[in-house]
């Protein structure tokens, strides 16, 4: 499957997204009751996204992915992490353990993209989370 875009932002957040359609108002509202689908389906969403990514810069097989970034949590200290190649190797060292929104923003098709996180400790969101092949070295002091 192909994606084609000029830029897109996507956000993906575990709080609860759920809502209740009113088919009388044609209205959606937020639910009082989360039926664990909102966080799966907009992360599977996102992961589709990612993965165009990935293949569009020539990252998808690679052997490890590095994100960086300049300021993350409340004292906004710069860190990288080495990933394994894949939409969920890279959404799983953005969670944290906490409520949470992620915004990616992808452009040109998809060879352009970069995150931002939104929490507790980062209220006005970290700074960017960029993306890029791992050096050897890197990917094999990771494993």
């Amino acid at each position: 499957m192909t994606l084609e875009l000029v830029s897109a932002e996507i956000e993906l957040t575990n709080s609860c997204t759920c809502e209740t359609y009113d088919e009388e108002t044609d209205t959606a509202t937020h639910s009082e009751y989360c039926y664990g689908d909102c966080f799966t389906e907009q992360r599977a969403y996102l992961a589709e996204a990612i993965d165009a990514h990935l293949a569009a810069i020539g990252l998808l097989d690679a052997d490890a992915i590095r994100i960086d970034c300049d300021a993350i949590g409340w004292q906004r200290r710069a860190g990288y992490a080495i990933v394994e190649s894949t939409a969920d190797g890279i959404l799983d060292a953005l969670a944290i353990n906490g409520d949470y929104t992620l915004n990616f923003w992808f452009g040109d098709n998809y060879t352009r993209c970069h995150a931002t996180r939104y929490s507790h400790d980062e209220p006005t969101g970290s700074g960017l989370f960029t993306f890029s092949a791992a050096s050897t070295d890197e990917t094999e002091l990771s494993a």
